[in-house]
């Protein structure tokens, strides 16, 4: 049997729908990757810092996420992981 070694980046802090823009960006200041957990999840990259520090600091991420229509994020098991291509591109 042969095995494929898949890497994982854990550099990732997963929050609440109802933390503030500025905890956000301060998280991605530490990590790679927000989580944002609850019924749907939603990955904001660091790389996409940019766009969370438009807004106002005080306003809860979920209200920013369905302000600027963020996509959410499907949630994959290692078997799926690792017998499928995925896109990680986020399509607009």
């Amino acid at each position: 049997m042969q095995h494929e070694q898949i890497h994982f980046d854990n550099s990732f802090i997963l929050v609440e729908p109802h933390t503030s823009l500025i905890h956000i960006k301060n998280k991605l200041l530490e990590y790679d990757f927000v989580v944002v957990s609850g019924g749907t999840n939603y990955i904001i990259a660091s790389s996409e810092c940019s766009l969370v520090a438009l807004d106002n600091d005080s306003l809860p991420v979920i209200n920013w996420i369905e302000k600027v229509n963020w996509l959410s994020s499907t949630v994959s098991t290692i078997v799926e992981l690792s017998t499928s291509k995925i896109d990680w591109i986020r399509q607009s």
